[in-house]
């Protein structure tokens, strides 16, 4: 089982087999993107995405866990199409933003970020642009 002392959100593929959860740090340690492909048995940090004192805050997944998302507070939106093998930060929403939440549609093309006191941020693209709604 995954014990971290602070989660924030946690997702699921939709036959719970491919789950993520958005970890912040505490002290410096812990933070970031977990993920299990085996219906929580075992968790590992995703590949690729900031660790450590990174204060991840939410996380989503399409329907058959291809598409990963997590964005931080205070940092980026970090995205998957490989099912969590790589990571990258988008750069089409902001990069310093107070993100808060995730939505990913079942096949993953759509994407909305949600920023404190701020804009919702959408993608049709799979996360390769982002404008705001």
């Amino acid at each position: 089982p995954l014990s971290l002392p602070q989660r924030y959100s946690v997702a699921s593929s939709s036959d719970g087999t491919r789950l993520a959860a958005a970890a912040a740090s505490t002290g410096g340690t812990g933070g970031g993107l977990y993920l299990s492909s085996n219906g929580g048995a075992s968790w590992s940090l995703a590949p690729g995405v900031l660790t450590g004192s990174v204060n991840m805050q939410a996380a989503a997944l399409s329907s058959n866990g291809s598409v990963v998302v997590g964005v931080v507070n205070g940092g980026n939106v970090w995205i998957s199409t490989d099912s969590g093998a790589s990571f990258a930060p988008q750069t089409g929403a902001p990069t310093v933003a107070n993100y808060k939440s995730v939505a990913v549609s079942s096949t993953g093309q759509k994407i909305v970020a949600g920023v404190q006191s701020g804009n919702l941020w959408t993608s049709t693209d799979y996360g390769a642009t982002f404008a705001t709604t």
